[in-house]
Order: structure tokens, then C-alpha cells, then sequence
């Protein structure tokens, strides 16, 4: 019989923040690190968040080639600011009248989460509010979109909530269960939950009754992204104006009064070239688009961010007449910029009407 023992993590600091920190004063910290833990960060001013700083001697490396972190094999710079990470920072926000709680910063972490539908995308670090999600769509196996996933399911047994239910593609399935299974063996745990296969023309029904179908997004490794649809029933043309009773009469006796109308309600890109937005009418039609765009300006040319198979802000202002969504939030903003430098950049090179759509997602970025 496999022993259950508890889990434990260290205490790290938690800023809850928002889309535009600024425009929101609700930010709260948790308990501050224990003395030995602090080694390696350091404050930024009495009742602020902490930011990363390596301890010394420490280097920041990516967990994967392209990631953008630290220094590359030559030794160049990559450009990223050890002094703009916030720790575990996340954003709540509600946009196109969908809740989100949401972090993502290029080759850190991503992590997408929509409460009402106790849904996550990736999981890269663990969010502690993602333990509550039951179900996890996971878009590639990269480890700042997958790193977390032992941690999640081991935590949700720890409260005794039910099993989580990971999707995932078919050419990633093996190799997740395969490292279930080392965890298993080093956690000495059960890590109890479903894995399902899924690719796209499948779906997958949600908790609210949203149905999810995945999409090839083109990536460096495997990758897919999610469009969430919901489906009602609507009174057939011909049949408007009727009568309450005169509706009832005809249903009592067989007739056909409504057909099933789907929406697409969201879509998930997650790491992706930009052709995405040309071959998914889901990522052109949903009313809350979440999509990558990882660098933002000449630092990073339009070619070396397709050769890391990631989009760039000039691809987006150039098709910017593609996407009729209600709402954009931008994600996974390479660790180099700031959160004025994302501002800045947005301001400047999008057209207007599409710029008032979008909203950049901050969180995990120092000001």
C-alpha cells in the first residue's frame, strides 16, 4: 500500500496583482520568506513584492533552448533582467465577461486559469490558486508550461479535492505518464488522476458546459492550442413572435421549435508562431483571445523570434485587421522587458482600435 505523506513547499511571497498594477490598489503579500530562504532575493521597498535576484555567483538559465533566460551557450547576453521577475506574481482580471487569474512570462512560467470553469492552461509553476482547478489543458511539454503538474495533482490529494484531469496531446501523453510514474517512485505517493488523449478535431465537455477543441498551433515542439465553445438553443426564425401557448401546443406534438447555436466564447494560442491567427478562424472569432507575443520590439528581430517559434508584436500590428475578438490579453512577454517597456511598446506600434481591445498581462513583471 502506497504511504501518503505530507507535502510540503517553501513559503514564497504572492502578489495578487492586476492586468495595469497601477489601476488596481488590491495587492496583498503573504508572509515573508523564512531567514534561509531568503538568500537570493531581495526587497524592493517596505510593504512591496519581492523580485528575483540569483544569489551570488548564480547564473539564470532556461529550462529549454530559445528560453531567453540568463546567458546561451557562447556566453552572449540574452538580455534578460534578473531584477524584472516578480515572484509568483499573478493577475485577476475579467475581460469579455470571462474571470481569469493568469501569469506568464517567456521561458519562467504560464499559467491560465478560469475559475467559473475550474479550468487551468498550463501549468508551469503552480499558481497556489491553480491547485483549485480540476481540469488542466495542456498546450506543450515545455518546462515553463508543464513544470508544475506533479506539485498540482500531489497538492489536490493533500486537500483531498478530487483527482485533476490533465489533456494533453497524443505525441506528449507516454512521456507524462512515464514521469508520473519516477514521481511515484520518489514521492512515495499515489499522484492520482486522468490523462486524456486529445488532438484536434476531438472535444473535450468542461465543468460549465463549455466543450473544448484543440488546434495545431506551430511551435519549436509539438504544440496545441484550445478554442472554448458553448452551445444553447434558439427559437427557429420562423417561429418568433409565437405565442407562449401557441409554442407549447407545437412542442407537445413533435414539432422542431429550436436549433443548437454554438459560440466561441475563448482561445488559448499557447506558444505558437504567428500563422496561428491566419489558419484558426477560433483565434480570429472568439470573443477573449489569450495569445503569446513574446518580443516587442528590434532588440529581438521578427526573424530570430520565428526561429524560437514565437510571435512578434510587428506581426500583430501587421494583421491586426484579423482578429475581431471583443478582447485580447497578451501573454508570455519575454523576461527581459518591464512592464513600462510593454506599455510603451503596445502604445506605440498597434493601431488604435486594436490596441483599445488589448490588454497586456503584467503580472510576473517588475515595473
Amino acid at each position: 500500500m502506497a504511504v501518503r505523506r505530507r507535502l510540503e513547499r517553501p513559503r514564497v511571497p504572492v502578489v495578487v496583482g492586476f492586468a495595469d498594477p497601477g489601476s488596481d490598489p488590491r495587492r496583498q503579500r503573504v508572509p515573508d520568506l523564512q531567514r534561509d530562504q531568503v538568500a537570493g532575493l531581495e526587497r524592493s521597498g517596505p510593504g512591496q513584492s519581492f523580485l528575483a535576484r540569483p544569489a551570488l555567483g548564480a547564473r539564470a538559465h532556461g529550462p529549454y533552448p530559445g528560453c531567453d533566460l540568463g546567458r546561451d551557450a557562447q556566453g552572449h547576453d540574452s538580455g534578460f533582467d534578473q531584477r524584472a521577475v516578480l515572484i509568483h506574481a499573478a493577475s485577476a482580471m475579467r475581460l469579455a465577461g470571462i474571470e481569469l487569474e493568469a501569469v506568464s512570462v517567456g521561458g519562467v512560467e504560464t499559467c491560465i486559469e478560469l475559475p467559473e470553469a475550474k479550468l487551468a492552461f498550463d501549468i508551469g509553476r503552480c499558481p497556489h490558486s491553480a491547485v483549485n482547478r480540476r481540469t488542466v489543458l495542456f498546450t506543450h511539454a515545455h518546462m515553463d508550461h508543464l513544470g508544475g503538474v506533479a506539485y498540482h495533482c500531489a497538492t489536490r490529494a493533500l486537500r483531498r479535492l478530487p483527482p485533476p484531469r490533465y489533456a494533453i496531446g497524443r505525441e506528449n501523453s507516454a512521456a507524462l505518464r512515464e514521469l508520473f510514474e519516477v514521481w511515484r517512485r520518489l514521492d512515495r505517493s499515489e499522484l492520482e488522476h486522468e490523462l486524456v488523449e486529445i488532438g484536434p478535431g476531438e472535444e473535450l465537455r468542461l465543468d460549465n458546459g463549455w466543450y473544448a477543441r484543440p488546434f495545431r498551433s506551430p511551435h519549436r515542439a509539438p504544440c496545441q492550442g484550445y478554442g472554448l465553445w458553448s452551445r444553447r438553443k434558439k427559437l427557429l426564425d420562423e417561429h418568433v413572435g409565437r405565442a407562449p401557448a401557441e409554442l407549447a401546443r407545437m412542442r407537445a406534438s413533435g414539432a422542431a421549435l429550436e436549433r443548437e447555436v454554438e459560440t466561441a466564447e475563448f482561445a488559448f494560442t499557447g506558444d505558437t508562431l504567428i500563422e496561428v491567427v491566419e489558419n484558426e478562424a477560433v483565434v480570429r472569432e472568439a470573443r477573449l483571445l489569450v495569445m503569446e507575443v513574446t518580443f516587442l520590439d528590434e532588440r529581438v528581430s521578427v526573424a530570430e523570434c520565428r526561429s524560437k517559434g514565437h510571435v512578434h508584436l510587428d506581426e500583430v500590428a501587421e494583421r491586426a485587421e484579423l482578429f475581431h475578438n471583443e478582447a485580447l490579453l497578451f501573454t508570455h512577454f519575454s523576461a527581459r522587458y518591464r512592464q513600462r517597456d510593454i506599455l510603451k511598446r503596445l502604445d506605440e506600434r498597434l493601431p488604435p482600435d486594436l490596441r483599445a481591445r488589448v490588454t497586456p498581462l503584467l503580472s510576473g513583471h517588475a515595473p
